[in-house]
C-alpha cells in the first residue's frame, strides 16, 4: 500500500528551515547547508551559520564540504554507467575483468562487481587508518598502520593487491560488513580492463567521475580532492570538540584536508556543495535523468544500486536516526519503516551518511514522495543533528506517523552530561609557555606533528586527525590523548547494538586504556581516550611529552639492547624534514618548573 503523495507547502518549508537553524545551534555546529528537492524542483538550497568561525564568513549553498562516504553513491553511479556501456555487468566475476585483484585464500566463491560494492562479501575492512594488517607470511607488508602504510600513502594498486590480507570469514557472505578498501577497489575496474598503467588508476577514476557523473549532471563545483581550497574560495572549515575543561564546546582547530585517503578515495574523497547535490538527488529520483532532461544512466541499471536480494537485513539503531529494517545496497542504505497507524504499511527510505573528522553529511531519498534532502555540516555533533533532521522531514511527509525514531537529543545530552562529569575526574588541566616548549614543537617520524593550541595546550596532529594531550590525575606519567573530531572524539556515547535495548541504556562514556583496544578503537562506532605511548611510533617524542606533562623527572632511557632478535617489520624511514630531539635533564627540569598545572 502506497501512502498519499504530500507536497510540502511554503509555510512548512519555512518552519522546517527555522527549526533546522535552531537545532544546528543546539548541537553546537558552526555552520550547515541544507538542500531539499521535490518533484524535480529545488525547494531549498541555503546555508546557515558560518563556514569559518574566525572570519564569521556566512555559509552558502555553494560552500564546499568534504562529503565523506556519501561519495560511495556517486562512485556507484559512475560504475553503473560503465555497465550501461557494456564494459562489464554487475554479476561479472572480477577475475574476468582484471588479473590484478587478490582475494583472501579462504574465500570460497569468485567475487563479482556487486561483491566489491555490496558490503556483504565476507571480507572485512581495515576498520581505520591506523589498523595494522600484515601478511602472515611476511610481517613487513603491514597494510595500514603505525608500522605500515596509512591511507594517505596508499596507491590504488596497493589497495587492490592487499585485499588478500584483509580479515575474511567465508561464513559471513551475505552479512553486512562495511569495507572501504573493497568498495574503492571497484572504482578501478574500467581503467584496469583498458590496461591503463597501474600508476594512473586513481587519475583515470577521477576522469571517469567528471565525464560520467559530475559534468553530465551539471555538478560544476564537485570534484575528487583532498584540499577544499583548490576547488573554491567558498569552502568550509571543520570544527572539533574541546573537552579539555569538561565543557563540550566547539574549538577552532579545523581539519581542512582529507588527502590522507588517496587510493581509498573513491569510498570517501568527493567534495561538493548543496547546490550540486540537489542536482544529483533530482537525477536519482528522476530514474537517472538529470534536471535538464539528459540521461545519465539507464533506469534499470540504477535500480540495482538498491538491490538487497540475498543480503542480511538488520534492525537499524543509529545509521540515519530512524529505526526500521535496514540493508545495504551499493552506496545506499535501504530502510523500511512501519507506520504507527498501520504497521503493515511500510515506508521505504534510502540514505547514506558521510562522516569524517568533524564533518558530518547526510543524504536521504523518500521515493514515494519524490523527495530528497541533503545536509552538510562542519561540526562534531553533525551526525546527531542530521539524523534528527531526517526524522523531522519524515514527520512532515507522514504526519508524524512513522514508528520508532531514536531520540538524538537525549543521546547528545547524555554525552555532554557524562563528559562534563567524567572529564575533570580523569585528567588535569594545564598550560604551557610557548617559548619554553618551542624547541620541542614540529614534525616527528611517524607523520606526527606536535604543536601548541590557542589555549596554550599541547596538541598532536596526524593526517588531519587532531588530539589534545592531558596528563592523568591518577598517574602523572600516563597521558591521555583525546580525539577532537566526529568519528573518534575522545569520550563518546556508545549506543547498544541490541535492538531490544533502548539506546540510552547502552550509552556510556568510557576511557580506553587497554593497548589492543587502543589500536582497534578508532572508528565511527567506538570512541575513547587513549594512552599515548601505546600508539605513537616515536619513543623520543613519547619521552619528551611525558617530561612536559609529568611532574617527575625525565623518564629513564630505554634499557640496553637485548640480544639480537628476529628481524622486525620494516618501517618507513623518516623523511628528511622530520626530526628527533634529545633534551637534557637540565632542560627538562626547566620546562617542568615553568609548566603551569592547575
Amino acid at each position: 500500500m502506497t501512502a498519499a503523495k504530500k507536497t510540502l507547502s511554503s509555510q512548512q518549508i519555512e518552519d522546517f528551515k527555522k527549526k533546522f537553524n535552531e537545532r544546528r545551534q543546539f548541537y553546537q555546529i558552526p555552520g550547515a547547508a541544507l538542500g531539499i528537492v521535490q518533484d524535480g524542483q529545488v525547494t531549498v538550497s541555503e546555508g546557515f551559520g558560518v563556514r569559518d568561525l574566525q572570519t564569521q564568513t556566512p555559509m552558502t549553498a555553494k560552500t564546499i564540504f568534504n562529503i565523506g562516504s556519501m561519495s560511495k553513491s556517486l562512485t556507484a553511479l559512475m560504475i553503473g554507467t560503465q555497465v550501461d556501456e557494456g564494459l562489464y555487468a554487475w554479476d561479472t566475476p572480477v577475475s574476468e575483468i582484471s588479473s590484478q585483484y587478490r582475494f583472501p585464500s579462504v574465500l570460497a566463491y569468485e567475487p563479482t562487481v556487486t561483491d566489491l560494492m555490496g558490503m556483504a562479501s565476507g571480507i572485512d575492512g581495515a576498520l581505520n587508518p591506523y589498523a595494522i594488517i600484515p601478511d602472515p607470511n611476511d610481517p613487513s607488508t603491514a597494510i595500514i598502520g603505525a608500522n605500515g602504510t596509512l591511507w594517505n600513502d596508499q596507491t590504488a594498486i596497493y589497495t587492490i593487491k592487499n585485499i588478500q590480507f584483509l580479515p575474511c570469514d567465508p561464513a559471513d557472505k551475505g552479512k553486512h560488513i562495511y569495507n572501504n578498501e573493497l568498495y574503492a577497489s571497484a572504482s578501478y575496474l574500467t581503467p584496469l580492463k583498458e590496461n591503463r598503467p597501474t600508476s594512473q588508476l586513481l587519475q583515470a577514476y577521477k576522469q571517469l567521475m567528471h565525464e560520467k557523473v559530475f559534468d553530465t549532471i551539471g555538478m560544476a563545483d564537485t570534484a575528487m580532492s583532498g584540499t577544499l581550497s583548490s576547488v573554491s574560495d567558498d569552502y568550509a572549515i571543520s570544527y572539533g570538540l574541546d573537552m579539555s575543561d569538561g565543557q563540550a564546546k566547539t574549538f577552532d582547530k579545523g581539519a581542512v584536508s582529507i588527502n590522507y585517503i588517496n587510493g581509498v578515495g573513491p569510498a570517501g574523497q568527493v567534495v561538493s556543495n548543496v547546490e550540486d547535490m540537489n542536482r544529483y538527488l533530482i537525477t536519482i529520483l528522476n530514474n537517472g535523468v538529470n534536471p535538464d532532461g539528459v540521461a545519465v544512466i539507464n533506469a534499470d541499471t540504477l535500480q540495482q544500486l538498491w538491490n538487497i536480494e540475498g543480503k542480511e537485513t538488520k534492525t537499524n539503531r543509529y545509521d540515519a536516526g530512524i529505526t526500521g529494517t535496514i540493508t545495504y545496497g551499493m552506496g545506499w542504505w535501504v530502510e523500511d519503516i512501519p507506520r504507527k497507524s498501520n504497521p503493515d504499511e511500510i515506508v521505504t527510505v534510502r540514505h547514506h551518511g558521510g562522516f569524517l573528522p568533524s564533518w558530518a553529511c547526510m543524504q536521504m531519498l523518500v521515493p514515494e514522495q519524490n523527495v530528497g534532502m541533503v545536509i552538510l555540516t562542519n561540526g562534531s555533533f553533525g551526525r546527531e543533528f542530521t539524523m534528527e533532521m531526517n526524522q523531522e522531514l519524515l514527520n512532515l511527509l507522514y504526519d508524524s506517523d512513522l514508528d520508532n525514531f531514536i531520540d538524538n537529543e537525549a543521546l547528545y545530552t547524555k554525552f555532554v552530561s557524562d563528559l562534563e562529569t567524567t572529564m575533570p575526574e580523569k585528567v588535569s588541566s594545564y598550560t604551557v609557555v610557548y617559548e619554553d616548549v618551542e624547541m620541542l614543537l614540529g614534525n616527528y617520524e611517524g607523520l606526527w606533528t606536535l604543536e601548541v593550541d590557542g589555549d596554550n595546550r599541547l596538541v598532536l596532529f596526524k593526517n588531519g586527525w587532531i588530539y589534545h594531550l592531558y596528563p592523568s590525575r591518577e598517574d602523572p606519567l600516563f597521558i591521555y590523548y583525546i580525539g577532537a573530531s566526529n568519528n573518534h572524539r575522545g569520550m563518546r556515547v556508545r549506543e547498544s547494538s541490541d535492538p531490544d535495548i533502548d539506546p540510552l541504556e547502552g550509552a556510556k562514556i568510557w576511557f580506553v586504556e587497554d593497548e589492543q583496544e587502543v589500536i582497534n578503537m578508532i572508528g565511527p562506532q567506538i570512541g575513547g581516550v587513549k594512552k599515548l605511548p601505546n600508539l605513537l611510533e616515536s619513543d623520543e617524542l613519547n619521552r619528551l611529552i611525558l617530561s612536559i606533562l609529568g611532574d617527575k623527572s625525565f623518564p629513564p632511557a630505554p634499557p640496553a639492547p637485548a640480544p639480537p632478535a628476529p628481524p622486525a617489520p620494516r618501517m618507513r624511514a623518516p623523511k628528511a624534514s622530520e626530526r628527533q630531539i634529545k633534551v637534557s635533564k637540565e632542560t627538562t627540569r626547566y620546562l617542568l618548573r615553568n609548566l603551569q598545572l592547575d
